[in-house]
């Protein structure tokens, strides 16, 4: 129809983030940066810079601040 749709895209869920956290620790600078520029290309680099201040770990079916 012509009329643009503007959203933010989040992962499903906590959990996702934290694995998405993992990666990112495990890259090297040059990784980093090409993923930033992946990013950076479908507006998410916010994404990279997210972090969350305790960790969190499913117990019991539900997620726990550590």
């Amino acid at each position: 129809m012509g009329a643009p749709i503007k959203r933010i895209g989040l992962l499903d869920n906590v959990s996702h983030h934290l694995r998405f956290q993992a990666l990112l620790d495990q890259m090297s600078e040059s990784e980093k940066q090409t993923l930033t520029d992946l990013l950076g290309s479908a507006g998410a680099t916010d994404f990279v810079d997210l972090r969350l201040k305790r960790d969190v770990k499913r117990d019991n079916y539900a997620y726990v601040l550590v």
